[in-house]
């Protein structure tokens, strides 16, 4: 795919979140054709002001605007007298005309109301025939051409000889008839404000509503598709990275919804109606005009790769830039415990200026792209007026000067929407890029899906079966095993420990069991049945976890503990927390379960923590328990209370525990003891010591160092 089919592709995947508000961009479309209506009849009115009232002189004919003014006026019943003359000095090698006569002073001849019947003009003129049968309201002879009048029947006179005539075509009106009419004309003007006043207020809302409604959508789509995905694409990924892309990359989509239902949609309906009115009054200039402005689009055209090249670079950094924000809020303590405020400083300020070196290649992108733009245009402009001119006075062209106001008002009218659509061109460029990055998300496929022929289990009756297992958590071919044919046994109502030292995959096997990670080979089984061939939600409803580090919501104690279980009643929680030794503990809290306790619980002690995500494990009932580390972290006192909640818990379940610290499993069903992904050791505790293998030697050691430990307390300060 082309670069250019592929921003097309995501240009046309965003709007496709626009189609479910079909009826909104209907009125949308209606309301930016009535107000570049609107914009067409106000540029409509200049001629009809100009060659209509103001000018009180013409060139001998009336104009398109006019002649458009009477054809409407006639349609509505109205009258269409305009108080306009037209005086036009022409000369004449004979001359025959009608009307009533007036003798003026100084022996002149005037006529009113008349009508040229027949005109010879001099050799030299090109206007043969332009006032041929033509009605006029006055026309004047000098008494030198008076003198040679001659009449005919009918009250006709024949002036032969040559002369120049004096004549007014058109109404004539008096001063109080002219500013009748800037009245009305006023009047029309302000009634066309209101029309783009209301207007511009229903489309600039429904049409950043629309945007809103977009964004909305697409930003739950993006939410939804991380939910999915598994864990080892968040352990790929920078959290800020994705943060980013959750808030500054679709809000850029947003711009882009914007952008183009306002400046590709509004704006060329405008341009189309103002050019059709250039062309009705001045279709010559038009034409010749027309296809020069549409050049002015090319160098904003060729700008635009490169702001979609440096926006999505932009996007990128900033991208990097939000990582380094998380990391503080998530880190803060560590920069504080290590002294190291001024270098996340210096590592952000860094981090910021690469941000905006690469916005800076944008926006420079863009305005190269604006301002050539801004120069064509005002050349263009000038050449228009120049050459215009040039061709109304030589007569190439038959151009009244109200046609001709009218003209150059279009020209002037068309430069805002044309400058908003070139304008918009590089913001749908920026926005592009950021598409690109959400559609990344959107499309990235999760690596753990359900397999056609899943099914749903509901309970645990047997147990789980690990069959062969091999995992790496590498996919390229480099198979570096972190478990290597583990193979075992574990039946409902046991407590499996699982010892070992660091890196020996331990956590690592428990996470195969929700599928957090997927066995390269091997199987694992629930009750004979394959886990790949259960449904993720089904199988996750089977199994509670209590990790080392408590997390808890930004929320109530009461939402906390309801997380796994939403329809638990307030009796079901209190039971739950009670059984893990915290209900006395939330009870004193200024506002008991439903007491906002922090980002991460930070309102709770860490034994207080640790202890809710217990009564959370209690209340959700799973057949499986995974105790990953949930008591390492804690002091004696805290681990004595969460080790009685965690017996509470483990009852009449199958339980993996994980720990490091012995003391803690001596009562395990059976303890399996892990060395390089591979299981070396297994059975009770007992058996395990007399086997004087890798568990008795980990014993002793930490024996050793529990020994150590209560001497240096025992010992003098």
């Amino acid at each position: 795919m082309s670069l250019r089919q592929k921003d097309l592709a995501t240009a046309w995947r965003i709007l496709s979140y626009g189609f479910p508000y079909w009826r909104r961009i209907l009125a949308v479309l209606l309301l930016f054709s009535i107000y570049g209506a609107a914009q067409s009849l106000r540029v409509a009115l200049i001629p009809i002001l100009v060659d209509g009232v103001l000018i009180p002189g013409g060139t001998g004919e009336k104009s398109r605007a006019l002649g458009l003014y009477e054809q409407v006026a006639s349609w509505l019943g109205v009258s269409t007298v305009v108080p306009r003359t037209y005086r036009q000095e022409f000369p004449f090698d004979e001359i025959e005309l009608s009307g009533t006569r007036i003798d003026g002073p100084d022996h002149a001849l005037i006529l009113t109301d008349g009508r040229i019947e027949r005109i010879v003009p001099p050799a030299h003129q090109l206007w043969v025939g332009m006032f041929q049968e033509l009605r006029f309201a006055r026309i004047r002879f000098s008494p030198e051409v008076a003198a040679r009048a001659e009449g005919r029947p009918g009250g006709r006179i024949v002036i032969r000889g040559g002369g120049t005539a004096t004549c007014s075509l058109g109404e004539s009106a008096d001063d109080s008839k002219r500013r009748e009419y800037l009245i009305a004309f006023a009047i029309i003007g302000a009634i066309l404000s209101v029309v783009l006043g209301i207007t511009d207020y229903f489309k600039e809302y429904l049409n950043r509503s629309l945007a809103f409604f977009i964004t909305v959508d697409l930003r739950r789509d993006v939410f939804a598709s991380l939910t999915r995905q598994s864990v080892g694409f968040f352990d790929r990924q920078r959290s800020g990275d994705l943060i980013s892309r959750l808030t500054n990359d679709v809000g850029a989509v947003q711009l882009f919804t914007t952008m183009f239902f306002s400046s590709f949609l509004e704006e060329p309906i405008a341009i189309i109606l103002i050019v059709a009115v250039a062309l009705y009054f001045a279709p010559t200039l038009t034409l010749i005009a027309l296809p020069i402005m549409f050049l002015l689009v090319l160098p904003v055209v060729r700008s635009g790769k490169r702001v979609k090249k440096h926006g999505r670079g932009s996007l990128e950094k900033l991208g990097i830039v939000t990582e380094a924000i998380h990391q503080l809020f998530s880190g803060i303590r560590i920069v504080k415990a290590f002294d190291m405020e001024g270098h996340e400083r210096e590592a952000f300020d860094r981090k910021n200026r690469h941000y905006i070196r690469e916005s800076l290649k944008m926006v420079k992108a863009k305005v190269t792209g604006v301002a050539l733009l801004e120069f064509l245009y005002n050349l263009v402009i000038a050449l228009a007026v120049a050459g215009g001119g040039y061709l109304v006075l030589s007569r190439l062209v038959a151009i009244q000067l109200g046609d001709f106001a009218a003209f150059m008002a279009a020209m002037a009218t068309v430069y805002r929407p044309l400058k908003a659509v070139t304008r918009a061109l590089n913001t749908l460029q920026e926005s592009l890029g950021g598409g690109d990055r959400v559609f990344q998300i959107l499309d990235a496929r999760p690596e753990i899906a359900d397999a056609p022929d899943a099914i749903d289990i509901y309970g645990v009756r047997d147990g789980i079966v690990f069959d062969g297992l091999h995992f790496s958590y590498r996919s390229d071919g480099d198979e570096r095993w972190v478990l290597q044919d583990v193979s075992f046994e574990a039946r409902m109502g046991e407590t499996i420990a699982i010892v070992g030292p660091s890196g020996a995959g331990k956590t690592t096997l428990v996470d195969l069991i929700p599928r957090f990670y997927e066995c390269r080979r091997g199987v694992i089984s629930i009750d004979g049945i394959d886990v790949r061939r259960i449904t993720q939600r089904s199988l996750l409803r089977q199994i509670a976890i209590v990790g080392q580090e408590p997390f808890l919501f930004n929320t109530s104690v009461r939402e906390n503990l309801r997380y796994g279980r939403e329809d638990a009643t307030p009796e079901a929680i209190e039971d739950a927390a009670r059984l893990a030794f915290i209900h006395d503990v939330v009870a004193a809290l200024p506002e008991g379960y439903d007491t906002e306790i922090g980002e991460r619980g930070v309102m709770l002690s860490g034994g207080e923590r640790q202890r809710l995500t217990i009564a959370r494990a209690i209340l959700k009932d799973a057949p499986i328990l995974i105790l990953d580390e949930a008591t390492s972290a804690l002091d004696a006192n805290s681990e004595r209370l969460v080790q009685g909640a965690l017996e509470n818990l483990m009852r009449n379940r199958l339980t993996f525990v994980i720990a490091h610290r012995l003391s803690t499993i001596s009562r395990a069903t059976r303890i399996m003891v892990l060395e390089s992904g591979r299981i070396v050791e297994q059975g009770t505790h007992e058996v395990l010591l007399a086997a004087n293998g890798v568990y008795a030697t980990l014993h002793r050691m930490q024996s050793q160092q529990l020994a150590g430990q209560g001497e240096g307390q025992r010992a003098p300060a």
